[in-house]
């Protein structure tokens, strides 16, 4: 992605995946829709989540594509990420480092992984 960023300003999800898949090669398939707005605490967090999550994706087994769905309504903001590879389970830091990006937003995040059939995690921070 072009242009800068204002000094302070978070990533955004879309500039967190363009650069991603620059930088790797992996195509992303993204569904970014923001219905309400998102703080701008909570937005940095989903960025620093987005990143673990890609990368432990970039660690494993790399998938032919990545999907990515970011939204926001009135009950919250909810980031899903999945991919159709191997299904190892990500290492326990890449989870831990998940965990806390939403914890300090109030939000929850659960990692599913299914051997030969991918992972999928998921995120939500309810409004408050």
């Amino acid at each position: 992605m072009s242009g800068t960023r204002a000094p302070g300003r978070p990533a955004t999800v879309a500039e967190v995946l363009t650069a991603w898949s620059e930088r790797t090669g992996v195509p992303v398939e993204a569904w970014l829709w923001t219905g309400t707005p998102v703080p701008a605490r909570v937005a940095g967090a989903l960025a620093r989540a987005l990143r673990e999550a890609l990368g432990a994706v970039e660690d494993g087994e790399r998938p032919a594509v990545v999907h990515v769905a970011c939204t926001s309504g009135a009950r919250g903001v909810r980031l899903t990420v999945s991919h159709e590879g191997g299904g190892e389970p990500w290492p326990a830091s890449r989870i831990a480092a998940l965990s806390a990006a939403f914890a300090e937003v109030g939000g929850l995040v659960t990692v599913n992984s299914v051997p030969a059939g991918g992972t999928t995690m998921t995120g939500v921070v309810r409004h408050r």
